[in-house]
């Protein structure tokens, strides 16, 4: 028997959802693989601050990289000169690029927020 999501905001149980608290605002997500020697897909979540990885399937972070301009936005991309697949997070006046273990491989100024 399949359980119904409630709009009550009370919690329920069932095997078909899990849940992750992460205590801050959620602003982005972003879902992919963004290392080649894994078949799973990264979970991607973006909070004013920090950028969190995080594999479902294993119930663990993968990193949480403080992003001092904040954050606005998520996306995947290659940027000139880099090899690796990126998780780019837009901020407030820059961009940053971060590769599979949360080294910051691109960082640029924008005139704007991204």
């Amino acid at each position: 028997m399949r359980e119904k999501a409630q709009a009550s905001g009370q919690p329920f149980e069932s095997s078909e959802f899990k849940f992750l608290n992460t205590n801050k605002e959620i602003v982005a997500l972003e879902a992919g693989q963004i290392d080649p020697d894994q078949a799973e897909e990264i979970l991607f979540i973006g909070s004013r601050t920090n950028l969190l990885a995080y594999d479902v399937n294993n119930n663990a972070d993968v990193f949480d990289y403080e992003i001092t301009d904040g954050l606005n936005c998520l996306g995947f991309g290659t940027v000139q000169g880099v090899a690796d697949r990126l998780i780019i997070a837009g901020g407030n006046c820059s961009i940053t690029g971060l590769d599979r273990i949360a080294e910051e491989r691109y960082w640029t100024v924008t005139g704007d927020n991204a």
